[in-house]
């Protein structure tokens, strides 16, 4: 059986992309917030608004709650830890669309005469 994204007012569902990437909670938790059988739902809700999905910050691991929380509890349930791949599978996919986006916008710019590229041999 596929799984039907609930039909819920364009509105409604920008506020909830909003909640997830504007606070500090997983796909999964939001999810659950908002009682959605998926947390794929939220993902692709936020890349259809153009929302800039969440980056993985390289601070202490004390300042976040996120990493946090995952240190607390000593071992993962294998269900929990296959999410999580998964998640951050769609995350890693997201930063390489958009790393392959910024270098489509690079090389249209520089087809129009803008050098943004550092060319090979320049002087120094």
């Amino acid at each position: 059986m596929k799984f039907q994204a609930p039909s819920l007012p364009k509105e409604q569902k920008l506020m909830i992309a909003l909640d997830y990437v504007n606070s500090e909670m997983t796909l999964k938790e939001t999810a659950e917030k908002y009682g959605l059988p998926s947390y794929k739902t939220i993902w692709r809700w936020v890349h259809n608004f153009g929302l800039k999905e969440k980056m993985l910050s390289l601070q202490d691991e004390k300042t976040t709650p996120i990493m946090a929380k995952k240190h607390e509890e000593e071992s993962l349930t294998e269900q929990e830890a296959r999410d999580r791949i998964r998640e951050l599978e769609m995350e890693l996919g997201m930063a390489q669309m958009q790393v392959r986006a910024l270098n489509t916008l690079i090389d249209i710019a520089e087809e129009q005469g803008y050098t943004i590229r550092k060319k090979p041999g320049a002087k120094q």
